[in-house]
C-alpha cells in the first residue's frame, strides 16, 4: 500500500491540491527534455556502431585465424565456438543498452505527460487546452513508437506484478471482486520490464 504525503509544488501548495501555478512549463523546458532524449538515443546509436565494429573486426579475425588453420592443418571448431560466443554476448550488451536507453528516456517523460493529464481536467481556456493536447498526444506517440505500453487498469483483476493498490471500495455487481475499480496514476512497461506500476483501487 502506497502512503500519501503532503508533498508541495514549487509554488509551495500542496501537491493534492489543484494549483494551475506548479504545472506551467515553457517552450524551453520542453526542448530541454527533448534534447535530452535526442541524447540518450544518440548514444545507444554510438554503442550500436562500435558494438558493430567490434563483431567486424572479430569476423576479420576469425577469418584470418581460419586461413592459418588451414595451412597448419590446425582445427578451428573451437575458435569459431568462441567467436559465435562472443557474437552473441555483444548482441546481449546492446540489446540491455538499447532497453536501458529506452526506459530511462520513458521515466524522463512520464512526469510531463502526468502535468499535462492534471492540466488538461482544469484548464477551460480552449486554446491553451488545444496546445497542451497537442504537446500531450505527441509525447504519448513518442513512447509508443519506442515500444512503450500504457498497463491496462480499470476493469482487469487486480494484478500486484502490475498495479499498486492503494485502497479497496464495496464491490458494485457480482464478479467485480478482486476487479480494478478505479485508476489514479498511469503505469506503463516497455517489453517484460515495469517502468511504472498503474495505482489503482481495487473492488473488495
Amino acid at each position: 500500500m502506497s502512503k500519501t504525503s503532503n508533498e508541495h509544488c514549487k509554488c509551495g501548495c500542496e501537491k493534492n491540491t489543484k494549483c494551475n501555478k506548479g504545472d506551467k512549463k515553457t517552450e524551453n523546458d520542453y526542448k530541454r527534455q527533448e534534447q535530452s532524449a535526442n541524447e540518450h538515443l544518440k548514444e545507444l546509436k554510438k554503442e550500436l556502431k562500435e558494438a558493430n565494429e567490434m563483431i567486424e573486426d572479430l569476423t576479420k579475425n576469425f577469418i584470418e585465424a581460419e586461413n592459418l588453420s588451414k595451412s597448419l592443418n590446425i582445427s578451428c571448431v573451437e575458435l569459431k565456438k568462441d567467436i559465435e560466443r562472443i557474437k552473441e554476448r555483444n548482441k546481449n550488451i546492446v540489446e540491455e543498452a538499447n532497453d536501458n536507453a529506452v526506459i530511462n528516456v520513458a521515466k524522463d517523460f512520464l512526469p510531463i505527460l502526468d502535468n499535462f493529464e492534471a492540466a488538461l481536467k482544469v484548464v477551460k481556456d480552449d486554446d491553451v487546452t488545444h496546445g497542451f493536447e497537442l504537446i500531450y498526444n505527441q509525447t504519448r506517440t513518442m513512447l509508443k513508437n519506442m515500444g512503450v505500453e500504457e498497463i491496462v487498469a480499470v476493469g482487469e483483476t487486480f494484478n500486484p506484478e502490475l498495479h499498486n493498490a492503494i485502497m479497496k471500495e464495496a464491490a458494485k455487481n457480482d464478479g467485480d471482486s478482486g476487479k480494478v475499480a478505479a485508476e489514479y496514476q498511469k503505469g506503463y512497461k516497455y517489453k517484460d520490464r515495469i517502468i511504472r506500476y498503474s495505482t489503482v483501487s481495487i473492488y473488495e
